[in-house]
């Protein structure tokens, strides 16, 4: 390779040859595995051609018309099921090339960000190899009715990326785009509410001044926020059987249940680990290795950069934009938490870290002459980046194991689809039903019943994951 060449491309050819290259490594070691694998779960029935009547009924009602997801307001998701459903219909083949072209693009996109808010090349290089192992990446990836997620996030970072741009160049047609690209990314799955806060902590950054023009970054952020309370007004008027918000004097109530801070917390730390939260409490010793030099290589890497780091060099209010932003991004789960959520507190923390390690590599320069804090710097980088890969490698091999079609929780959850109750009809296009039954059928289930008991089937295809396919 040749890498003068490489360090004379532009930012963005550089960007867009990384976040290509660091995916084309992710997919010899995991990706290969779910390229062929066909609808589950979700997909069977959301990944269809909708009527026109059902896309009508999205904008003024539950976006689900099979009334078997959680009921919300998200007729832009519908659209995009729509888009796909027709283009691709039982050709899953091509539909999982389509979505790794769209995770690759949300990766351009984060990568652009992180490229106009000053990070080097290094640090992208080292970002892009750390994110594409973390078990969040995989997660995305591998079950196709996840992809209107990245659909979602690709929306929201086109309009922080134009917001950038207008901030810049001080032309309104960015912003215009920005408030276009908001609206279709919160009426695409609500957990963008908090966009809105993201992009004013974005004009703090660029201004470097908290106060300074308090009153002009309210009225640039003003119309995101009217995005979030029509679109909060209409999903209370259209869905009235959605989890809602309830305040009283002694609390605040999401869907009957009191907002605890709990789940929040879970999203942070698990937002911190390329192999999953759970990793530690089930004993899984290569798990548990790579989890505990994660966890020391890290606080290593913070205290030297701490430690020998001039500070004065860095603004402090960079710093703590960073730390709002991370938990603004967490703070959706306080509602609901999702393990498939994390990704874009994932990608701002693992940015983060990319920093940290590049400032271990400037130690070993600028104190060469510190022989053992030179040994100590290149320990822990290689160890952060050992773990970081390897434990992110196995857990994600066993996700996407725990969502193959002979995955036990598949199994079941397919079975519950396909032999459903006598007053759901849930929309299942003829020749994937038809497909779905011969498959449940060569493992003994033909109904309800044999669903709930497949456990005991003796047939050796059947495997059960360590780690369910919706844990942290």
């Amino acid at each position: 390779m040749n890498f003068k060449k490489i360090n004379n491309l532009s930012s963005i050819s550089y960007i867009i040859l990384v976040s290509f290259l660091t995916f084309f490594v992710w997919y010899l070691f995991l990706g290969f595995k779910v390229i062929n694998q066909p609808y589950i779960w979700d997909d069977l029935h959301l990944i269809r051609s909708f009527s026109l009547t059902e896309i009508i009924n999205s904008w003024q009602g539950n976006w689900d018309s099979d009334a078997v997801e959680t009921p919300s307001y998200r007729p832009v998701a519908i659209l995009f099921y729509n888009f796909i459903g027709s283009i691709f219909n039982e050709n899953y083949f091509f539909l999982r090339i389509f979505i790794f072209l769209l995770m690759i693009g949300l990766i351009i996109e984060f990568n652009l960000i992180l490229s106009k808010l000053g990070l080097n090349r290094i640090q992208i290089f080292i970002f892009s190899t750390l994110i594409v192992f973390t078990k969040i990446y995989s997660t995305l990836l591998s079950w196709i009715t996840l992809s209107a997620v990245i659909f979602c996030y690709i929306l929201a970072l086109l309009s922080i990326l134009l917001i950038i741009e207008w901030i810049e160049k001080k032309k309104n047609k960015f912003l215009f785009f920005s408030i276009i690209f908001a609206f279709l990314s919160i009426f695409t799955r609500e957990t963008m509410y908090v966009l809105p806060g993201i992009i004013y902590l974005l004009l703090i950054y660029k201004q470097k001044e908290y106060f300074a023009n308090f009153k002009k970054n309210l009225l640039t952020v003003l119309p995101f926020c009217m995005i979030v309370l029509v679109h909060l007004i209409l999903r209370k008027i259209f869905v009235v059987e959605a989890s809602h918000f309830d305040f009283s004097w002694s609390s605040i109530k999401f869907g009957g249940e009191e907002i605890s801070f709990g789940n929040f917390i879970k999203t942070l730390k698990s937002s911190w680990l390329p192999m999953g939260y759970w990793s530690i409490n089930n004993f899984y010793i290569t798990q548990t290795v790579t989890f505990f030099s994660w966890i020391i290589s890290l606080l290593v890497g913070f205290i030297i950069s701490i430690k020998y780091i001039d500070l004065t060099k860095y603004k402090h209010i960079n710093f703590t934009v960073f730390i709002f932003i991370i938990f603004l991004l967490c703070l959706p789960s306080v509602t609901i938490s999702r393990s498939f959520g994390i990704m874009l507190p994932t990608l701002v923390i693992f940015s983060f870290i990319s920093v940290m390690l590049s400032n271990l590599l400037k130690i070993k320069i600028f104190y060469s002459d510190k022989r053992i804090l030179k040994i100590v710097c290149n320990i822990t980088i290689i160890l952060t980046l050992l773990s970081g890969i390897c434990g992110g490698y196995f857990r994600s091999n066993e996700h996407i194991r725990a969502m193959n079609i002979y995955s036990a929780r598949i199994i079941y959850f397919d079975s519950l689809f396909i032999y459903r109750e006598k007053d759901k009809d849930i929309k299942i296009p003829k020749i994937r039903y038809n497909k779905k039954v011969v498959h449940l059928e060569s493992l003994n289930i033909f109904n309800r019943q044999d669903a709930k008991n497949f456990y005991k089937n003796s047939i050796d295809k059947i495997y059960v994951a360590k780690f369910g396919p919706l844990e942290f």
